[in-house]
This record gives C-alpha cells, sequence and structure tokens, in this order.
C-alpha cells in the first residue's frame, strides 16, 4: 500500500526532478515514467492483490497495470 510502503513522492520531486528539469511540462512528463517505472517494475511483482479504479474515463496506465498483475 503506498500509504505504508510508498515514500514522500512530493519530497522526491521538489529535491531531485525540479532541479534536473525546467519546465513544467518535462517535471510532469518525468513524475509519470517514475510512477510507472515503480509500479511496474517494483510493486507489482511484489504484491498479493491489486486494486484499480476503473472510472471512466479509463486511464490506460492503469489498464497496462491490471494487465502485469494478471
Amino acid at each position: 500500500m503506498p500509504q505504508r510502503d510508498g515514500f514522500e513522492f512530493e519530497t522526491f520531486t521538489a529535491k531531485i526532478i525540479e532541479k534536473r528539469f525546467n519546465n513544467l511540462s518535462d517535471i510532469s512528463r518525468a513524475n509519470a515514467w517514475i510512477i510507472y517505472l515503480l509500479d511496474v517494475g517494483r510493486f507489482l511483482w511484489n504484491a498479493d492483490v491489486v486494486i484499480a479504479n476503473l472510472d471512466e474515463p479509463l486511464d490506460p496506465g492503469v489498464i497496462v497495470e491490471i494487465m502485469f498483475a494478471h
């Protein structure tokens, strides 16, 4: 669970990402890639259960994570 196993992503963003990128678009893109890589590369493989919010509109990233979990 992110509340238990995660980290302060906001602190990480402020300390590392914002120092390396100049504009908000690049910061946002870097954040999205980091979240994706952590989810798919680390968290899904160690999870016993995956719960996903499938409200409309469907998020393609969530669908990919569900497929990886499956």
